[in-house]
């Protein structure tokens, strides 16, 4: 990463190789203030790296409750 100040200060960060990330061991969610918020956890077996990034595309499906009289 390349990253360069307003007064022309240059920071660059180390060329690290890319990590696949390993299996999700679980998954749980809540909800507060009208938003929700996913946790994950994941564990390295060899403990190389502790931090992961993750991207995930949202699915909906709803269910419409139906009164029969």
């Amino acid at each position: 990463m390349h990253i360069k100040t307003a007064k022309g200060t240059d920071y660059y960060s180390d060329f690290v190789p890319i990590i696949t990330t390993p299996p999700i061991d679980s998954v749980s969610w809540r909800t507060q203030d009208n938003s929700v918020f996913f946790s994950l956890t994941t564990h390295d077996p060899k403990n190389n790296t502790h931090y992961y990034r993750w991207e995930y595309d949202e699915t909906w499906e709803v269910t419409a409750l139906i009164i029969r009289n």
